[in-house]
């Protein structure tokens, strides 16, 4: 037995240990207790045996430093998918001079760096946990642990593709589309600054990308259900594979119909007002849509009109060029309540984005109006609105 006291207070144990009986040549054991400095204590070594056995030799090693080291991992337990592309960064928290760490995982599936970065592996066959340390270096016999539960990668499937607006599933080239279905990526985000190169517009966002007869489209919006793309300038029209890609795992392909136009107007929240200005950029719309932003527009009134899918372009448009510009080699044929309205011009002025500058016809009737567009013998989707005073 090993005993220790303040040599102040003798009769007041700091600590004790108890050395086991064993046969082996050497036994250790371990007593920890707060010193002050300046302070005397006593050491006592007593053997309780009742044979000589019992006694022996007996080494006194002391060693004086901090307080013994604690550690701690947050988050303490997290879910991640198998080739998500996503990584789990882990922090330790050492009560020591000395704060490194060394991590390791167990069993060893994916990947963690000497910064604590979890990576999972790009896919596994069932669901599984990994325990992820922390080993002290001020301490090594202190360590934490936080557990990852890796999920199985069930890949992306695709359920729809169809234009942005009217939901038509005739597509057209350079013509804004939607993808939906299930795992499609891995967050939800539009394209920004930094995936624009050499003014290109982007063909990948964190991993997603989506081919159309296999030309790469141009991804503007990706969520785990829907994905939004300009779809490549291509003169191919006919039956056409639709594929989307997620992580390197790709979803079966769609077939898509495509065709030299596919035309719609944009319209607001999914409709039935189209997306429109006054020449001042205020937007058109009955009051009531969005109170002191939305007003009608006036018979005779020059407004313009935003649409999707009106094909190619005189000059051409360049495929993923950030910047588009061009007039349609002829103007469509615009009705406002079954009344021709005149077309000043009609052309794209960015990627996929057509405007017509278009009058109000003087005898408009007051209130909404059916909102037509007609081009190269197809026509907008049905019940689009613009409102007229």
């Amino acid at each position: 037995m090993i005993t220790a006291y303040a040599q102040a207070a003798p009769g007041t144990e700091l600590a004790c240990g108890i050395v086991p009986r064993d046969t082996n040549p050497e036994i250790d054991t371990t007593i920890q207790f707060a010193v002050t400095a300046g302070a005397k204590y006593l050491i006592e070594i007593a053997a309780t045996g009742s044979t000589a056995n019992d006694g022996g030799y007996t080494v006194l090693s002391v060693i004086t430093g901090g307080a013994p080291a604690s550690i701690s991992v947050t988050p303490a337990t997290v879910s991640i998918v198998a080739g998500s592309g996503h990584t789990q960064q882990f922090s330790a928290q050492v009560s020591a001079a000395n704060t490194a760490v060394r991590w390791s995982i167990t069993p060893p599936i994916g990947v963690i760096s000497t910064s604590g970065a979890y990576t999972p592996p790009a896919s596994i066959s069932a669901a599984t946990s990994v325990t992820v340390t922390a080993t002290s270096f001020a301490d090594p016999t202190k360590q934490a642990s936080a557990v990852v539960n890796v999920a199985p990668s069930t890949g992306p499937s695709v359920s729809l593709v169809a234009t942005a607006n009217a939901q038509n599933l005739t597509i057209a080239q350079n013509t804004w589309i939607e993808i939906k279905g299930t795992n499609l990526a891995p967050d939800t985000r539009i394209w920004q600054g930094s995936d624009f190169v050499n003014n290109q517009l982007p063909t990948q966002l964190d991993g997603v990308s989506v081919k159309v007869n296999g030309k790469p489209a141009f991804v503007y919006y990706i969520s785990a259900t829907q994905v939004n793309v300009l779809t490549p300038v291509d003169a191919t029209t006919g039956p056409v594979q639709v594929q989307l890609t997620n992580a390197g795992v790709a979803a079966p392909p769609m077939t898509a119909l495509i065709q030299t136009n596919t035309p719609e107007f944009f319209v607001i929240n999914g409709g039935p007002y189209v997306v429109a200005t006054h020449l001042s950029g205020a937007v058109i719309g009955p009051t009531s849509l969005y109170p002191g932003a939305t007003t009608p527009a006036a018979a005779g009134e020059l407004i313009v009109l935003y649409a999707n899918g009106f094909g190619q372009t005189t000059p051409a448009v360049v495929n993923g060029s950030v910047s588009q510009s061009g007039a349609l080699p002829v103007l469509p044929v615009v009705t406002i309540g079954g009344i021709n309205a005149a077309v000043q011009f009609a052309g794209v002025v960015s990627p996929g984005l057509f405007q017509f500058n278009v009058t109000v016809p003087a005898n408009a009737r007051s209130g909404d109006n059916a909102l037509v567009a007609t081009y190269n013998g197809f026509s907008t989707q049905a019940n689009v609105l613009i409102t007229v005073k």
